[in-house]
């Protein structure tokens, strides 16, 4: 299996999970007014011009695997860090990344099971640092992904007895 394609399928769930999620990142408009999902980004932050034109998103990126032994058989464990960035200005508006990670938690433990493929583990991790860039809220989400991976071709080599 691929990690690539691990972290394909998540941001294509993501889109999905977030897509009636939204928020303004414009204190000035109403906040009635116009909205936006948070945008899906593989890997890492384009280069910037204005970041509050790309405000709110996710980040999906590998960030670590290692590879189990249970019975003989092999597995790998993705990890896999999910970054969120929401905007907010008023008191309490880093809670819209909260909100971000409790829809995409529950959204995968109600399903742990990707494209038939993969398997999310239960043990989940996120952090909200204490450092923040105002006006701009991040949180940090990890989830560890099984993986089928290639196993040892053990077939008969003719010089056994």
């Amino acid at each position: 299996m691929s990690t690539v394609l691990l972290c394909k399928a998540i941001r294509e769930e993501l889109e999905v999970i977030v897509k009636d999620l939204y928020q303004s990142n414009d204190t000035r408009r109403d906040r009635e007014q116009v909205f936006k999902a948070p945008r899906i980004i593989n890997g890492y932050v384009p280069p910037r011009g204005n970041e509050n034109e790309i405000i709110p998103y996710i980040i999906v990126r590998p960030s670590e695997l290692n590879t189990v032994t249970e019975n003989g058989m092999n597995y790998d464990v993705v990890a896999v860090s999910l970054i969120i960035a929401t905007y907010g200005e008023q008191e309490g508006d880093y809670e819209q990344s909260v909100v971000v990670l409790d829809r995409i938690i529950n959204y995968f433990r109600e399903r742990p099971v990707l494209k038939d493929l993969y398997r999310m583990q239960p043990n989940v991790k996120w952090l909200i640092p204490d450092e923040q860039p105002d006006p701009i809220w991040f949180a940090m989400l990890d989830l560890r992904w099984e993986m089928p991976t290639a196993q040892e071709n053990l077939e008969d080599d003719g010089y056994a007895e």
